[in-house]
C-alpha cells in the first residue's frame, strides 16, 4: 500500500527528498507540499523476542516451555513508537504473521504473552494474544497521537479488529473483502518467484484500489469537518 500511494503522489509532484522519521524503513518528502509519508516495519505491532527457560522462568518452564517468543502485549515495537507524535495520519495493520507457522511454529516456538513484565498464565492462543495487542496498542496511540490526528486500522480480517476497536477514535479500512477475489495478484512461482507469496502484492494491482478507499474515506472526513 505504502509504495503505491508513492507513486501516485509522484505523478502530482515529482521533487520529492528520501528523509526517515525515527524508526521508519523508508520516507519521502514532497518538497512542494511539505508533506511527509513514511513506511514503519512491524510483525506483531508489540515489542517481542526470542525467549528460553531461565532462572526467572519458573511458571512458564513448570508448564514445559523450554523456549519460545516473548511478546510484551503492551509494549510498542522500537521501530514505531515514536510515529503517533511525528504524522496526522497514521493507518496501522497487522495480522499475517500471527498466524505464521514458519514463523511462530505453535510447537517448537510458541508465542508467549507477557503483561507488565509477566507471563500471561496460562498461555493463550495468538488470536486472543492478538486482541490483548490490540488494545494495549490502541490505548498507546490514543494517548500520544497528535491533536486531530486521523487514525486508521487496516483489516486483515475486520472480526480481528472489531473489540478491540469500540468506542476508539479508530476508523476501520477494510480491504479484506475486495482483497478475497484478487489472490492472483500475488507474486507467485508462475511469474517467477521461487516460492508462492501471499504477503506481498504486484503493482500497479489491488493495492491501488485500497488507497482510493483511503482516499474516499479522507474526503469523506473533511466533508464531514
Amino acid at each position: 500500500m505504502f509504495v503505491s500511494l508513492f507513486c501516485a503522489l509522484k505523478r502530482v509532484s515529482s521533487e520529492v527528498k528520501k528523509w526517515r522519521p525515527v524508526g521508519a524503513d523508508r520516507g519521502f518528502t514532497f518538497v512542494n507540499y511539505n508533506l511527509t509519508i513514511a513506511y514503519h516495519r512491524t510483525s506483531l505491532l508489540a515489542h517481542y523476542g526470542r525467549w528460553s527457560a531461565g532462572s526467572d522462568s519458573g511458571a512458564l518452564e513448570s508448564l514445559g516451555y523450554k523456549e519460545g517468543y516473548r511478546i510484551d502485549v503492551d509494549i510498542p515495537e522500537g521501530t514505531w513508537v515514536e510515529a503517533p507524535k511525528f504524522h496526522d495520519i497514521l493507518i496501522f495493520n497487522t495480522g499475517h504473521c500471527w498466524w505464521a507457522p514458519s514463523k511462530f511454529d505453535p510447537m517448537k516456538l510458541p508465542m508467549l504473552f507477557f503483561e507488565k513484565g509477566v507471563p500471561v498464565i496460562h498461555p493463550i492462543a495468538p488470536d486472543a494474544g492478538l486482541d490483548m495487542v490490540l488494545r494495549h496498542m490502541v490505548s498507546f496511540v490514543e494517548k500520544n497521537a497528535r491533536p486531530g490526528a486521523i487514525l486508521f486500522f487496516r483489516t486483515q480480517s475486520p472480526r480481528h479488529f472489531e473489540g478491540a476497536l469500540k468506542d476508539s477514535n479508530f476508523r476501520i479500512l477494510d480491504t479484506t473483502h475486495m482483497s478475497e477475489f484478487r489472490a492472483d495478484v500475488h507474486p507467485s512461482t508462475a511469474g517467477g518467484k521461487r516460492h508462492d507469496d501471499c504477503m506481498h502484492w504486484c503493482l500497479p494491482s489491488l493495492t491501488d484500489t485500497w488507497n482510493d478507499l483511503f482516499m474516499a474515506h479522507l474526503n469523506s472526513i473533511r466533508v464531514r469537518n
